[in-house]
């Protein structure tokens, strides 16, 4: 046998046993997608709400929202009856001024505006409703670029008898994940208040971070602002800057199981760290964390649930802090952060 028949053999066992492992990761992550969204289809309700059984009192237009988000990153996977209904949920529970409460008694919020309308159609039919809910937000925006969480006014406060809510509040995971959630007409329809909210979230980078205010982790915000500057990253030097900036920040507070959690590992802080290494690049470090996610999931389809928000406002100042987290969450987040 001739040296090169040698050498030519070598390299193809070689790539054959790095060709099984992608392999099986692929059939791995495929069949955990699959059942990842029968679990969130099997939540719908006779209403075409979706919502988990383990925190009824949670919003429901946040849970069917961030359901549907799961559910549409896999159109193909996804059944479009179940995601039709969920839609019309939603449209069904939009207050005339194209706003979404958290709950009937407290204001409209950004945050639940945001994932309703980030779950709404984006075809020809959708875009009127999509550009009418963004009008009315974009109203609320201040000269500096910010948007109160709270979308709302004295008169309506007075009126659900809130006294000193703190309604001027402007949290910037929130408006962020607003911004993000854009289709390519509505980003050129908008493009100056974009741009101020642009300036507004890049003043507020710390140390590659961005604070949460509402959330467990600042790997939500940081993951939500990323996603938003990343529309920006071909014309703006300062938002590469400060994608690079996050990327460091994050690949430094991996742990050896690939996963992030400043207690101990988090499934929801590995997908929203995966997210932003998914648009600053990663490497290893973005096999290691879908392994650590894809070991996670439950015989039922689901990831475990994990506390994921504050329940009330009135908490964040208060010593033990209690946050609402479920199934529903975690599966949709799971999801969102696997798909390629």
């Amino acid at each position: 046998m001739h040296r090169w028949q040698v050498i030519l053999g070598i390299y193809f066992i070689v790539a054959y046993c790095q060709k099984q492992p992608a392999e099986q990761f692929l059939t791995t992550k495929n069949s955990a997608i699959v059942r990842g969204i029968a679990y969130l289809q099997s939540l719908q309700q006779k209403d075409g709400a979706i919502v988990s059984t383990e925190s009824p009192s949670d919003s429901r237009i946040g849970q069917t929202a961030y359901a549907l988000a799961g559910l549409l990153a896999y159109p193909k996977v996804a059944d479009p009856r179940i995601i039709e209904k969920a839609q019309q949920f939603l449209r069904s529970n939009m207050l005339p001024t194209g706003l979404w409460r958290y709950q009937p008694f407290l204001p409209p919020d950004l945050d639940d505006t945001t994932a309703a309308l980030a779950a709404l159609p984006t075809d020809s039919q959708g875009e009127a409703l999509r550009i009418k809910v963004i009008r009315t937000v974009l109203g609320f925006q201040k000269s500096d670029g910010g948007i109160p969480t709270w979308l709302t006014t004295q008169s309506e406060l007075e009126i659900l008898g809130l006294k000193n809510f703190p309604a001027a509040e402007i949290h910037p995971e929130v408006m962020a994940y607003f911004f993000s959630v854009f289709t390519l007409k509505e980003r050129n329809l908008f493009r100056e208040e974009r741009e101020r909210a642009l300036r507004y979230l890049l003043g507020k980078q710390k140390q590659g971070r961005w604070q949460t205010t509402w959330y467990r982790s600042d790997l939500y915000a940081t993951s939500r602002v990323c996603d938003f500057i990343l529309q920006f990253i071909e014309s703006c030097t300062e938002c590469r800057k400060a994608l690079e900036s996050a990327r460091a920040y994050v690949i430094r507070r991996q742990r050896a199981d690939g996963s992030w959690g400043k207690d101990a590992p988090s499934f929801l802080d590995t997908a929203f760290a995966l997210q932003i290494l998914k648009n600053s690049g990663g490497g290893q470090n973005l096999l290691r964390a879908r392994q650590f996610l894809l070991a996670g999931q439950l015989i039922e389809g689901a990831w475990p649930a994990e506390p994921f928000f504050f329940l009330d406002i009135s908490q964040r100042s208060r010593p033990e802090q209690h946050f609402i987290g479920n199934k529903l969450y975690s599966t949709a987040i799971v999801l969102l952060a696997l798909r390629d």
